[in-house]
């Protein structure tokens, strides 16, 4: 959805582990991102760290693990704020979205795909309660 309203939305993304911060891209998700129109050049891992958290309005995790971790970092008062991403692609059944980086090419652009409908109806949802 490429319109004003998500646009004007800030995005980052920070990983709940620390291993990768600092390093680029990893070259499956590169090509995974650069073949469905995205440029991934510029990304450099981070961490979720508690100044990223607390300046977020909503933070997103994409597997029950992640929530688990990030539930435990934003607090009781900021529950409301976490949100699995899956479960706005409208597709019943699972909630998880799976690390691909131990599978192939496959596995990633199979990712991106699960991610670009989940992010399309999260921004639906965050749209509608806009207006």
């Amino acid at each position: 959805m490429d319109d004003e309203f998500s646009r004007s939305l800030i995005v980052s993304s920070a990983g709940t582990a620390s291993w990768h911060v600092g390093k680029v891209i990893d070259p499956r998700a590169a090509q995974a991102l650069a073949e469905r129109g995205y440029d991934p050049s510029d990304h450099i891992a981070q961490h979720a760290t508690d100044q990223i958290l607390s300046s977020a309005n909503l933070v997103v995790a994409l597997d029950r693990k992640h929530q688990q971790i990030l539930a435990g970092r934003i607090g009781h008062d900021r529950r409301s704020d976490l949100v699995m991403l899956r479960p706005y692609a409208g597709i019943g059944g699972q909630v998880d979205i799976a690390d691909p980086y131990y599978g192939d090419q496959t596995d990633f652009d199979q990712c991106v795909a699960i991610i670009e409908r989940s992010v399309d109806g999260l921004l639906a949802s965050l749209r509608d309660q806009s207006t």
